[in-house]
């Protein structure tokens, strides 16, 4: 991430990218198993990581990921901002857990920038259920979020 994105344009990013990363792998995942020869050469093998292997987040992943904010910000009734704020603030009072304690340690800007971009990546995959979320790594908070589906940026996939 850059000092020159806002928290809310990480936040953003971060989201659209999960959703996208999302989509693809399943994507990829269900060809593959199917027997699609360039969906099985497309598949994260040997620790690769879907988040860097993906392609290019297309424009649709992002306005998907602003739809997601919206319905975040209608359900807690405050800014995706804000709700990052309540999130830094519950792993200050509270307990942070030994692995989010290394973020806490960097410059504020580089901390901030990274912290935007996980809230943003867990928020995104909370709302796709897939079982991971902020709390994971970091103290509990009061942010309640929507399921959310991904399904049509699968359509997008090309292989």
């Amino acid at each position: 991430m850059t000092g020159s994105m806002t928290i809310r344009e990480i936040i953003l990013a971060s989201m659209a990218r999960t959703l996208w990363v999302a989509a693809y792998a399943d994507e990829v995942e269900e060809r593959a198993a199917e027997g699609d020869e360039a969906a099985d050469s497309a598949m994260a093998r040997n620790g690769a990581d879907w988040m860097v292997i993906a392609p290019e987040t297309p424009d649709e992943a992002r306005t998907m990921a602003a739809k997601l904010c919206v319905e975040v910000e209608q359900l807690n009734g405050r800014t995706l901002e804000d709700g990052f704020t309540v999130a830094l603030v519950a792993d200050l009072l509270g307990r942070v857990p030994s692995r989010a304690r290394s973020i806490h340690r960097e410059s504020p800007v580089d901390a901030a920038d990274r912290l935007a971009d996980t809230f943003g990546h867990y928020l995104a995959m909370q709302a796709l259920g897939h079982g991971v979320s902020w709390e994971d790594d970091h103290a509990e908070m009061p942010l309640k979020l929507p399921y959310f589906s991904n399904g049509y940026l699968r359509s997008l996939v090309r292989l």
